[in-house]
């Protein structure tokens, strides 16, 4: 005969196992407990800000196309027509 499952509400539900002032405190520590590891803005939750602030970007180069990166920006290449012009 297989076990049915029982959820945690159906637990809390059923007052043979707990009374009701035990089944209160056990859901309230429950969503204090979930609260502070849910929700929220979080470190590293992958969502970029919104706003004025601009989005990093990075690309990876070597370091013969980084040094010519450096160079067109420390002297103002215009990249669009250097491509057009080729």
């Amino acid at each position: 005969m297989e076990k049915k499952l029982r959820t945690i509400d159906e637990v809390l539900a059923d007052r043979t196992f707990f009374t009701e002032n035990q089944a209160q405190k056990i859901e309230e520590n429950s969503l204090k407990e979930a609260k502070k590891y849910w929700g929220g803005k979080r470190k590293g939750a992958g969502r970029k800000p919104k706003g004025e602030l601009a989005l990093n970007i990075q690309i990876k180069v070597n370091s013969v196309e980084f040094e010519f990166l450096k160079y067109a920006r420390e002297n103002g290449l215009n990249l669009k027509q250097l491509m057009q012009d080729g």
